[in-house]
């Protein structure tokens, strides 16, 4: 028999989709066996506690959550997050994640225990650069046009994909944000206008060595001094790259503007951790 707990997380499972994610919360404590040295998200030289947290993605409540040792990674967590799943008897839901739960082992994991998933695509994929290239020529068309979810007075596009995997059918939703991708643009041309004035005045900084070295050529010579050459080829290949490009994986959402609806929900589960960690 299913005790309250159980009822009322089976009750918001309904809705089909779950977000989830988890957090480490640094600590001085010396007596919680909990607290241990792991990837740390805040960046603090501290040992930690995770935490793992679910909350449904149509009230944006939260439903359930764990303390882990904070040397868990991700994946132990998530099949924790599994498991628990398992004994409150809630299957068929959709988990919502981040890229850091990306890999096979976890999605195969996630499918065995009865569940779905989407979760977007880490971008150094060869696959996904793969998939990119082949829909870029055609995604801009008035049948893929998407009302942005985090602006409602912009637009992005979405094509999907169709594969099955080892662990079942999937959809790989494909989008392309023009306004992002103009913007990381500006931010780079920014950025190697400054790199530039740096090495002609002979100020370079260490920190932007991987900029010069990518984007720019610097000849010294007797008599005309310092020449710096902007690398085109460098420069034309980043604009014609994959930034603003993304994708999402996913085994629960066929549709394509609607799985993007999901994951930007994301968002919620971070203020969640904020009033948690802050307060």
């Amino acid at each position: 028999m299913l005790d309250k707990t159980q009822l009322w997380i089976a009750k918001q499972a309904k809705k089909k989709a779950l977000l989830f994610d988890i957090t480490s919360i640094s600590s001085y404590g010396k007596n919680n066996t909990y607290v241990e040295r792991g990837y740390n998200r805040d960046h603090e030289n501290l040992r930690q506690i995770n935490l793992g947290l679910l909350s449904a993605h149509s009230s944006n409540v939260p439903l359930w959550y764990s303390e882990l040792p904070g040397s868990m990674s991700d994946s132990l967590v998530l099949d924790h997050v599994l498991r628990s799943l398992e004994k409150l008897d809630v299957k068929d839901i959709n988990l919502v994640g981040d890229r850091g739960f990306y890999s096979e082992a976890n999605l195969r994991n996630i499918a065995d225990k009865g569940q779905k998933f989407t979760i977007p695509v880490p971008s150094s994929l060869k696959w996904q650069k793969e998939l990119i290239d082949k829909v870029r020529p055609s995604i801009r068309r008035p049948a893929n046009i998407i009302r942005n979810p985090e602006d409602d007075k912009s637009y992005i596009y979405g094509v999907t994909d169709y594969k099955t995997e080892s662990y079942g059918r999937t959809w790989r939703h494909v989008y392309f944000d023009p306004v992002r991708k103009e913007q990381d643009i500006a931010s780079l041309m920014l950025k190697l206008r400054k790199c530039e004035e740096e090495l002609a005045s002979g100020a370079a900084f260490e920190k932007h060595r991987n900029l010069y070295d990518t984007y720019f050529t610097v000849k010294d010579t007797p008599k005309r001094g310092r020449k710096v050459s902007l690398n085109e080829q460098a420069v034309n290949a980043y604009i014609d790259g994959y930034s603003g490009f993304w994708i999402i994986l996913t085994n629960a959402e066929k549709d394509a503007s609607k799985a993007l609806g999901h994951y930007n929900r994301r968002c919620d589960i971070e203020f969640h951790f904020d009033d948690m960690k802050n307060l």
